[in-house]
């Protein structure tokens, strides 16, 4: 009798109904553990406050003027925490520059946050607005997995995205990446449904899924628009054994469409709260503005004269800034890091960089293995809808390669889900394996489950700074930009550390956006850019490798990425979780 029949046995009980069901909730359970466990031993990541105040803007006063850059909904899910607990936005300072007049969103998330003398309490109340979002996650991977591969494949594909650290990381923090990667699969999701069986219901659910997505993030634009032509053209192409009786007639399907495209517009003006206003009252200089992205053609000039000359009144105005605030990011070719360089506009490969050396190697096997048995099977391979979760892994990829805000993995999210779909059909194919080979892909399975389960469950709670192994023993100096690494994540561990050491003043460099004079740290100083200094020195590792350097440094000094390098001749006294080294130099 092989060892693997009592494994064999149980999957072919995961035809029951009772057990999937089980078992889906225990992982909810344990994974919804490991992310709440995480919120009061990780400080604020760079961007937490600045989410937290647009959304408090947003429920508290109506409006939703801070900053269009990124659309209300996962602002608001952050922000509905803190307002339920009393805290309240307060007065919000100005911030005047040469051209623009802008609004200090990380001050007034951190006067949020330091209310009530509660910061851990504040900020995991914040942090709780992800999870419902981390939960429908796994329940959407579960549902289009076991669409067109069945119970046991999107069990393990299901278990695999309560395991994936990028996932788990960002399920954590209060972040626009988790909503918008989750609401953009299930309208991935609700289109496979619709295209296989058009109802008014599901016309409903996919419009819903699409705009709540794009009032996730703005990239959904990109990435849901980019899946979902691939999930149709191959649809279209291949089509469906079976399907051909039974069609909607083309003016019902038509019908049906108008809908979707309704109750999309409907949800989406609804984000912005039913908001309207005159085109030249969106933006202070209708034409110098929209030509910043980048330098707009003569003919796009023309028309925006025109109508800025009619002076429309035109819906969402909130949404139009933003659209127009994003596209000017990308072509603006903000700075990226990669291999230890630093430069403007990024690198075509950079996500597949990022990809290759933050998702688990036992993921990346069990996508291969799974894409192969999907492009080998007669029966995928005739069924347009059921190769969906591939065309839509490849098709968000290689419209990322482009984007030239390199800030991380956290901006190809969206990858995950369909990504982990094929990974789970490939753990079942190779566990099915027969013939000679069979003890031995069984064998390979559990190894690689099991390196997987160990490897996530060492780095708890610290998923943001994750690597696999192909990242080395320094991944630092291949990303470490944007929260890849360090997103200041390491700050409350830090003064767990010098209040053990007894360590009374410090100086720091250290990547935060938190107030520090209210974070419990004793006395301390910053520490200045190439000054050589002596006594207790905490340093980040992401100030090490790129100096003070902000991401959208408009007069970048190559100079100031070796600003704290002096230290690398010195040995760390500590490593403060996986960002932040503490020295001692002596007089």
């Amino acid at each position: 009798m092989s060892i693997f029949a009592p494994f064999g046995s149980a999957i072919r009980k995961l035809r029951h109904g009772k057990l999937i069901l089980s078992l889906l909730v225990l992982l909810l359970s344990v994974a919804t553990l490991r992310v709440v466990s995480t919120y009061k031993v990780l400080a604020q990541a760079q961007d937490e406050p600045a989410h937290i105040a647009c959304g408090m803007e947003w429920i508290q006063r109506g409006t939703y003027t801070f900053e269009p850059l990124h659309p209300p909904l996962a602002r608001v899910s952050a922000a509905v925490g803190p307002y339920l607990h009393q805290l309240r936005l307060s007065d919000v300072k100005m911030i005047f520059d040469d051209r623009r007049v802008s609004y200090d969103i990380r001050g007034a998330g951190n006067d949020i946050l330091f209310q009530k003398n509660d910061y851990l309490t504040n900020l995991a109340l914040a942090r709780l607005g992800m999870l419902p979002y981390f939960v429908l996650g796994i329940i959407v991977v579960f549902r289009w997995s076991r669409f067109h591969y069945g119970n046991a494949p999107a069990l393990l594909s299901a278990m695999l995205f309560t395991l994936t650290p990028p996932i788990l990381a960002f399920a954590g923090l209060a972040y626009t990446d988790l909503p918008i990667a989750v609401l953009s699969t299930a309208a991935l999701v609700a289109l496979v449904e619709w295209l296989d069986k058009p109802t008014w219901a599901g016309s409903v659910l996919l419009g819903l899924f699409a705009a709540l997505a794009v009032l996730a993030k703005f990239t959904a634009l990109l990435f849901l628009s980019a899946a979902a032509v691939a999930v149709w053209s191959t649809y279209k192409i291949v089509g469906r054994p079976g399907k051909e009786t039974g069609r909607p007639t083309p003016a019902h399907r038509t019908a049906l469409a108008v809908l979707v495209v309704l109750i999309a517009l409907f949800v989406l003006w609804g984000g912005y709260r039913f908001s309207v206003a005159r085109f030249n009252d969106v933006f202070a200089s209708p034409e110098q503005d929209l030509q910043e992205i980048h330098h707009s053609s003569h003919s796009t000039a023309v028309v925006l004269s025109k109508i800025a000359a009619v002076n429309p009144v035109v819906p969402a105005p909130g949404l139009l800034k933003g659209l127009a605030a994003g596209l000017n990011k990308n072509t603006s070719a903000p700075l990226s890091y990669l291999f230890g360089r630093l430069r403007r506009g990024g690198w075509w490969y950079f996500f597949l960089v990022d990809l290759a050396v933050k998702t688990p190697l036992p993921i990346l096997i069990f996508f291969f293995a799974g894409a192969a048995s999907i492009l080998r099977s007669p029966s995928i391979r005739r069924d347009g809808l059921a190769l969906a979760p591939l065309v839509s892994t490849a098709a968000i990829l290689v419209v990322a390669l482009p984007v030239k805000v390199n800030y991380g993995i956290r901006h190809i999210l969206p990858i995950y889900p369909p990504l982990l779909v094929v990974a789970g059909l490939g753990i079942y194919r190779l566990w099915q394996v027969s013939g000679r080979m069979r003890s031995v892909a069984r064998g390979l399975t559990a190894v690689l489950l099991l390196w997987l389960i160990a490897t996530t469950t060492a780095i708890h709670p610290d998923y943001l700074s994750y690597f696999n192994e192909l990242a080395g023993r320094h991944p630092e100096t291949i990303v470490v930009w944007g929260c890849d690494l360090d997103c200041g994540q390491d700050l409350l561990s830090l003064t767990r550390v010098l209040h053990d050491r007894k360590i009374s003043y410090v100086k720091l460099a250290v990547q935060t956006s938190t107030d520090l004079t209210k974070i419990g740290l004793p006395q301390f100083d910053l520490l200045e850019p190439h000054k050589p200094s002596t006594g207790w020195i905490a340093v980040s590792t992401r100030l090490l490798q790129t100096g003070n350097v902000e991401f959208e440094s408009a007069n970048y000094d190559l100079n100031s990425q070796t600003a704290y390098r002096w230290l690398e001749v010195y040995k760390p006294i500590a490593y403060v979780g996986h960002t932040i080294q503490l020295y001692y130099i002596p007089d």
